[in-house]
């Protein structure tokens, strides 16, 4: 049985957000000088979006686009 099989990132169809914008959502949380929410606004996508990668890149369970 292969391990691993959801698709990542882009290849999920319910991503809401492409591979670039999640890099640069990446980029700015681990700057520290933007809270989530006006990182969301910027980006047009829910909270909860950027909590998920703000989670993946802690490593935490629940974390999404921490394959990046």
């Amino acid at each position: 049985v292969e391990r691993d099989r959801t698709p990542k990132g882009e290849r999920n169809g319910r991503a809401t957000i492409t591979e670039a914008a999640a890099r640069e959502i990446k980029a700015l949380l681990l700057r520290g000088r933007c809270k989530q929410a006006a990182v969301a606004r910027f980006f047009g996508v829910p909270v909860h979006v950027v909590a998920g990668i703000a989670r993946g890149i802690r490593g935490l369970k629940g974390g999404t686009w921490a394959h990046l």
